[in-house]
């Protein structure tokens, strides 16, 4: 890789671009081993870094974008109300608090 590939990497894709200029974003994940999909990481790890400032680790992006995620699991209610509903809501936490400081 050589300095063109690195400078051209770190510039956002247009479909970031597209976030950043949209109302609203809505996230769909189906929930995998009590997590969402690794896209949906992927996705939050790229919006935060592509405006983070690595001099004071202050955020670029001054806007706003309002944010839906919803979640699926192919399994009966019981299993998720005893199994995943803790786990669920402290993961919805931390990526509120992500999504938060990343787009407010």
């Amino acid at each position: 890789m050589d300095a063109a590939d690195v400078e051209s990497a770190e510039v956002p894709s247009p479909l970031i671009d597209r976030i950043f200029e949209a109302d609203a974003l809505i996230v769909g994940s189906p929930i995998y081993l009590g997590d969402v999909a690794s896209q949906v990481h992927g996705l939050i790890e790229r919006l935060h870094f592509c405006t983070l400032s690595y001099d004071d680790y202050s955020n670029y992006f001054k806007g706003r974008v309002d944010i839906g995620i919803r979640l699926t699991i192919n399994a009966p209610r019981i299993f998720y109300n005893t199994a995943y509903r803790k786990k669920a809501k402290e993961a919805a936490t931390e990526r509120d608090k992500l999504l938060f400081f990343l787009l407010s």
